[in-house]
């Protein structure tokens, strides 16, 4: 199987819809992952985000100093992300690009990372590849993906089935086929972390879920109220075995050697 061949259609008809504009908050997860494995601060760190839609994580980092390029193959993307930089003060560099070609010299970042973005290509080789030529020898690639064993999972399966995921196709993965990915490029993984328990309840999706799932009644323990991601802040409950192998998504962060 080869990559979804309407997912670039996909994309802007996903950034068409006015419903995603609300969603503003970044990830913390991620961002504290990025600030951890730079060594506690990223100012003054080349850092791009491909596939990087709403680009919240990167306003974030580039709040924090850094220099956050972002990239994405939906112009609709980012003029949703320019603005919400233009409205918070922030700058970024965007680029309307393929992941598969990206527009830089090798060696060009000192971190690259993506969410959401390598399980809707199989194989995701050109993507991987890409990653690798750009980031500098020593930098790092991060992947967030979602998890093969998740309650997300079940639903998004279920969803396919019935033509009603918004997203496309999309390959779910476990932490041994991601390290295994990883190595394959030749990247050390030295980090994993995973966030999110419940269903993805937006892109106007929310009344549909709840005729298949109620809501939890209770968050697990550690999980705060950002759109079901895990608040990490201070603790490890985000590196825990249970993260790693039933949260909805999974991050590993590899370094080039």
């Amino acid at each position: 199987m080869t990559e979804h061949e309407s997912f670039p259609a996909i994309l802007d008809e996903v950034w068409s819809k006015e419903v995603h504009l609300g969603l503003q908050r970044e990830n913390a997860v991620l961002v504290n992952t990025i600030i951890k494995i730079m060594g506690g601060s990223v100012e003054g760190k080349r850092l791009l985000e491909i596939g990087s839609g709403r680009a919240v994580d990167s306003l974030s980092l580039a709040a924090r100093g850094a220099k956050s390029y972002v990239l994405d193959f939906s112009s609709k993307s980012l003029d949703f992300s320019t603005r919400l930089a233009r409205e918070r003060g922030i700058t970024i560099v965007p680029l309307r690009a393929d992941a598969r070609c990206l527009p830089f010299a090798g060696g060009s970042f000192d971190l690259i990372y993506s969410q959401g973005l390598v399980e809707h290509y199989q194989p995701p080789d050109k993507l991987m590849e890409e990653q690798v030529r750009v980031v500098r020898p020593g930098g790092y690639v991060l992947v967030d993906v979602p998890q093969l064993v998740s309650i997300q999972a079940i639903t998004k399966k279920v969803l396919m089935g019935m033509d009603k995921w918004p997203f496309g196709w999309e390959r779910d993965y476990t932490e041994p086929q991601l390290r295994k990915l990883f190595e394959k490029f030749g990247l050390e993984v030295i980090d994993l972390c995973g966030w999110g328990f419940r269903p993805p309840l937006h892109m106007g999706i929310r009344t549909f879920l709840k005729k298949f799932m109620a809501q939890r009644k209770k968050e697990v323990s550690g999980q705060g109220d950002n759109d079901g991601r895990v608040n990490n802040e201070g603790g490890s409950f985000q590196n825990s075995w249970f993260v790693r192998h039933f949260a909805n998504c999974i991050g590993v962060v590899g370094q080039k050697l």
